[in-house]
């Protein structure tokens, strides 16, 4: 017994036979963070979230609109329908799902009301209307790739003259991947 000693602060058992002192790993505690520590760290995160979704455009609403949107932070995976390319945006639970449509469109360069959001419920796959929130995994149609892609005209141009400069010019073009062109010489 340790009844009647008082209690020995700071001081290591004697070490064991391995050379490491007993009772080591109770006297190594982790501490718990602060609740003060957590609020900062929980409104720098919020800070981080809010200034990446106004980089891409989409409206954030306030803490002080609480009482009618949530406005907790989380992020929206969009795939590109038939395909595998995927980006995450983060949203809010109150984004809505035209704030969406244009930053996609924005990014691809497309008409918004050219896309159709997708979203899986249950064993079935739901239209998203433009005034429901957005969901957390969609699939977006009407799109081929979130990058822009190039132009095609619906005729193809044309290239007076095959000289160095003109063969130089339509090898280019080639290069690129565009064939939709015709040169013409005397």
């Amino acid at each position: 017994g340790s009844r009647g000693r008082a209690p020995t602060v700071g001081v290591l058992p004697p070490p064991a036979r391995g050379g490491q002192p007993r009772g080591l790993a109770m006297a190594v505690r982790v501490r718990s963070q602060s609740p003060t520590r957590v609020l900062w760290e929980n409104r720098r995160l919020a800070q981080k979230c809010i200034n990446k979704m106004v980089q891409n455009g989409l409206h954030v609403f306030h803490p002080e609109w609480a009482a009618y949107h949530s406005g907790t932070f989380t992020e929206c995976e969009l795939k590109v329908f038939g395909g595998t390319e995927t980006i995450t945006l983060p949203v809010q639970t109150c984004t809505k799902v035209r704030d969406v449509k244009n930053v996609v469109a924005y990014r691809a360069q497309v008409d918004p009301d050219n896309l159709i959001f997708v979203m899986k419920q249950g064993c079935s796959w739901i239209v998203q209307s433009d005034h429901s929130e957005v969901g957390r995994k969609v699939q977006v149609r009407g799109l081929k790739s979130f990058t822009p892609s190039k132009m095609s005209w619906p005729h193809p141009f044309a290239m007076v003259g095959t000289g160095y400069h003109g063969l130089k010019n339509a090898m280019v073009h080639l290069h690129d991947g565009n064939t939709n062109f015709v040169m013409f010489d005397r």
